[in-house]
């Protein structure tokens, strides 16, 4: 039985090797993360109302959406031109928000939940940046 706070050996190498993973991997950058697929964990947008027209995922923060973020598949940027979205993340929600670093009125997604229409929020065509 191990103390409180105390870490077996073999659960000591699997933190280990999740740390070294973690440090070599780093967070993801945007033009990499973003794939058109909208898996588990990724927060996706949507261009269009409804979950429609161009679409952008990440399974991170964005400080910037205006620093290089594209609608998938094309070079027009997702900076302040979202209209819908969804969080396919499990355990936090999702915060959008109106500017660059996590700055002015925000928009929270819970883990699961898709919003159809941000304009309902006051939210459409707002979103700069965005984090977990």
């Amino acid at each position: 039985m191990l103390r409180p706070g105390a870490v077996s050996r073999a659960s000591g190498g699997v933190l280990v090797a999740a740390a070294v993973l973690t440090a070599t991997l780093g967070v993801a950058s945007p033009a990499l993360a973003n794939d058109g697929n909208c898996g588990p964990g990724d927060l996706c947008l949507f261009e269009g109302n409804n979950m429609s027209g161009g679409r952008w995922d990440l399974g991170s923060s964005d400080s910037d959406y205006a620093s290089g973020d594209k609608w998938w598949g094309t070079t027009i940027s997702i900076n302040d031109q979202a209209s819908s979205g969804q969080s396919k993340y499990s355990f936090w929600d999702a915060y959008l928000y109106e500017h660059s670093y996590y700055r002015g009125s925000w928009l929270r997604i819970l883990p699961g939940e898709k919003v159809y229409y941000f304009s309902d929020y006051g939210f459409n065509n707002k979103a700069s940046s965005n984090d977990y």
